[in-house]
């Protein structure tokens, strides 16, 4: 910890390591600064790799990650001074309609890998300040990671889009184990929480989830398996798991509290185009 790397240069040598590198970092707002081809920045990954958060700022030899005390966050907004909701024009889509000090960036998907990637975090946070071409339209960060295979523990998402497990071989896979996803905005395409092939949840929450145009999880391609959750006030057009070709569903031992038909589409807690083995 005394020859730390600072929130630059680990920016700079996160796309550069080999396969199995971990990366342990301190609380703080981090900010990606790779530039893709369309001018937005992100954290580029080449690799497979882990990224543990939660650790003091001052971390001595042997210092132990306690996300829930200190903050590791991932973000466009430097600032941390975002206030999010709803315009007239836009909806709840663009997320964002004050940015008191001017100073967010421009940001599609905070850390971009390829399609062979495999990504583990542990103990962070994704925000989704970020503004869109020069400051004339804001919206939140359109995907907080973007992977083959993706693990999370103890993270929390708020106001950022969908997480991507992309197809590689129809293997992709999204694992989250006591994370927290809350502010998920609506939006003009499926308004999935996440998309992958097969997804577990387990002992995470989700709240205040605004799917006004599909089902929170209408991304999830072969298989999902949720339990021992908690939902929160979510609003949806269709179902909670909308579309596919699903294998099984299972929704075990979960608490739903205050969900929302927001049309007059018929609404239920899963809908499959085949013969799916679906438990509640």
């Amino acid at each position: 910890w005394e020859n730390a790397m600072s929130p630059y240069t680990f920016a700079y040598y996160l796309p550069q390591v080999k396969d199995g590198s971990t990366f342990h970092v301190a609380e703080g707002r981090y900010l990606p600064v790779n530039e893709d081809e369309n001018g937005y920045r992100e954290f580029k990954i080449n690799s497979s790799v882990s990224i543990i958060g939660g650790y003091p700022k001052n971390a001595k030899t042997g210092a132990v990650s306690d996300p829930k005390v200190y903050k590791t966050i991932f973000t466009g907004d430097p600032s941390g001074d975002d206030s999010y909701g709803t315009d007239a024009i836009h909806g709840s889509y663009l997320g964002r309609v004050n940015d008191p000090s001017g100073d967010d960036i421009n940001v599609s998907s905070l850390f971009k890998a390829d399609a062979t990637s495999s990504l583990y975090f542990y103990g962070c946070d994704f925000i989704g300040g970020t503004v869109y071409n020069t400051n004339a339209l804001y919206r939140i960060v359109s995907s907080p990671i973007y992977a083959n295979i993706i693990k999370l523990e103890k993270c929390e998402f708020d106001v950022v889009g969908t997480t991507w497990a992309v197809d590689n071989s129809k293997v992709s896979k999204l694992e989250a184990s006591e994370c927290i996803f809350h502010n998920r905005p609506s939006c003009s395409s499926p308004s999935s929480i996440f998309s992958c092939d097969t997804l577990k949840v387990e002992k995470s929450m989700f709240e205040s989830m605004d799917g006004h145009s599909g089902g929170c999880f209408s991304r999830v391609n072969k298989a999902m398996f949720i339990e021992n959750s908690t939902f929160n006030d979510i609003v949806s057009s269709s179902s909670l798991y909308e579309g596919g070709k699903l294998s099984a569903l299972y929704y075990l031992n979960n608490t739903f509290n205050n969900l929302t038909e927001s049309s007059s589409y018929n609404s239920n807690f899963a809908r499959s185009s085949e013969n799916t083995d679906i438990k509640i």
